[in-house]
């Protein structure tokens, strides 16, 4: 049967789309000297932007590189604000959930590359036919007057016959801190869900009639939390 997934719910308002071995101070020297930043300034803060790059030669013969373009919020003087440390937080969770923290700089993105590249060889070791992993993930950091809206992307390589992609958005209220969700910016999902799924049927070319499930599908059409304005 077909899975009804909604990885994404795009809500564009008036809410119409839910829609050798080398050594490891060698590499990381490859991901230290790849990198290119800039500031762009937010309120007390500095959102910092950059391009973190590491060569992987797990497979010496075709080398390729780990990216991550990414963003966070730092302040060498001040504390950063409730918002701003529950990105750095998400940001962070997002990328390595062993080591959740506001304080993010370039060494955060560094030891993701070195725990990669550790669980590479390891996985590896023993393997008939050994393959290198891959890793590309970008973050972005957008205001409002009131809410930050963070988007985080990521495609991982750990053998096999693909890799898998993670995409999330969240919304934060720039006052308290908190995420928020549906709920916080219309009165009725039920209404949502069946505007929304007008417009899935119309994407797919699904017909009015009979419900999602009279169509293949395993489940009925309801709009999850992960969405973007």
């Amino acid at each position: 049967m077909k899975r009804l997934t909604h990885a994404l719910v795009l809500l564009m308002f008036l809410m119409s789309a839910c829609s050798g071995n080398p050594s490891k101070k060698e590499n990381l020297a490859s991901a230290s000297n790849s990198v290119d930043t800039s500031s762009v300034e937010s309120e007390s803060a500095k959102i910092v932007k950059g391009h973190a790059v590491f060569k992987n030669k797990f497979d010496k013969e075709n080398p390729f590189d780990w990216t991550i373009d990414y963003a966070f919020y730092k302040c060498e003087t001040c504390e950063l604000a409730p918002y701003q440390k529950a990105i750095n937080e998400m940001v962070s969770d997002f990328f390595d959930a062993n080591n959740k923290t506001s304080k993010i700089d370039l060494s955060f993105f560094e030891g993701v590359f070195k725990n990669m590249d550790k669980d590479q060889r390891e996985m590896n070791a023993d393997s008939e036919y050994p393959m290198p992993f891959g890793l590309d993930g970008t973050v972005a950091i957008t205001e409002s007057d009131n809410r930050a809206q963070l988007y985080l992307q990521q495609y991982v390589f750990l053998g096999g016959a693909h890799g898998s992609t993670t995409v999330e958005y969240f919304q934060v209220d720039k006052e308290s801190g908190k995420k928020l969700g549906l709920k916080d910016f219309i009165s009725s999902k039920s209404k949502l869900d069946r505007l929304a799924e007008k417009y899935f049927r119309k994407q797919n070319e699904i017909p009015l009639e009979g419900t999602l499930m009279d169509h293949g599908f395993d489940s009925e059409f309801s709009c999850n939390e992960n969405f973007f304005f």
